[in-house]
């Protein structure tokens, strides 16, 4: 399946006229990370800075970004290992063959959207999962 921007955008356009508003309003109410005493789950990935700085940007719901915070948007975040941070990171967005699992990086974006697996990772195992829901 692949769409392009024109279908995506009606498609998300589609969504927001469908959405309850009570819907919406609990979406935007979700914080753009969270982080346990181990982890820091965030969509994709973090960047070279200092965590608490980091911490201190994606927890300013009043911040205007013009294209959102790279720890959002970035494809380069969500394919690097990498990261100066004591905490496994973890995130989706970019769309792999089958979860990548690295000490202190998982990524686990599967490409759902498009077919591929529903995938759910255990920390305390340290192990994923998957459905494909065709």
């Amino acid at each position: 399946l692949s769409l392009s921007l024109e279908d995506l955008l009606s498609l998300a356009d589609e969504l927001r006229q469908k959405m309850p508003s009570a819907h919406v309003e609990f979406i935007h109410r979700l914080p753009l990370f969270y982080e346990t005493d181990e982890h820091i789950f965030v969509h994709a990935g973090t960047t070279n800075e200092p965590w608490e700085d980091q911490r201190q940007t994606l927890s300013d719901k009043n911040k205007s970004w013009e294209e959102g915070p790279l720890q959002l948007f970035s494809l380069q975040l969500s394919r690097s290992v990498a990261h100066n941070i004591a905490k496994t990171v973890v995130s989706g967005h970019d769309i792999n063959v089958v979860p990548k699992i690295y000490p202190r990086r998982i990524m686990l974006h599967c490409g759902v959207e498009i077919g591929g697996p529903l995938v759910v990772w255990v920390s305390d195992l340290n192990r994923y999962y998957q459905v494909t829901l065709n």
